[in-house]
């Protein structure tokens, strides 16, 4: 993923201590062009306010088209990506499901839950799947790789959260 949303959350996500975040984009060339962005900038998310904007800087550990290197170990996948790219990105994580992962679809979808649940049952581990009804922000790359803003924030949002069990 590389598009606006996943900037603010990879700037956010990486800001909070002891957190390790990967991002996976399978387009080798975005993949490559984040990295070139970041490679001695941090990304900064700009956040709007009434007098002067609050700004959050930080960079993930990792930007990769590799599924291994991206998922190996994980405990939680966000998804936030064009339903058209989910089947892509589902057949990735096949692999590297492991028993207790968390799968939020940001925003999710019908058709997210159905390949969640179909991944979850081919790969027989118990999985958490969380769809939020859409991102919690509107946001804009003003810089790629580096510089995102977002411009309004929802006041709440509503998910549906599922433990998947394979009973055997």
């Amino acid at each position: 993923w590389s598009g606006a949303g996943a900037h603010v959350l990879a700037g956010i996500a990486s800001a909070k201590e002891g957190t390790t975040v990967r991002v996976l984009c399978l387009d080798n060339h975005k993949a490559q062009q984040w990295n070139s962005a970041i490679r001695s900038r941090n990304i900064e998310v700009t956040f709007p306010s009434t007098e002067t904007p609050s700004c959050i800087s930080s960079k993930p550990s990792l930007i990769t088209e590799s599924e291994k290197d991206a998922l190996q170990d994980i405990d939680i996948v966000v998804l936030m990506l064009s339903p058209n790219d989910y089947p892509i990105y589902f057949r990735a994580l096949r692999n590297y499901i492991q028993p207790g992962t968390v799968i939020v679809g940001l925003p999710g979808s019908p058709r997210f839950i159905a390949l969640a649940r179909h991944l979850v049952y081919a790969t027989g581990r118990k999985c958490t799947l969380i769809s939020f009804e859409s991102l919690p922000w509107d946001c804009q790359i003003t810089e790629f790789g580096t510089k995102c803003r977002v411009t309004r924030t929802e006041e709440s949002l509503s998910c549906e959260i599922m433990e998947v069990t394979i009973f055997v």
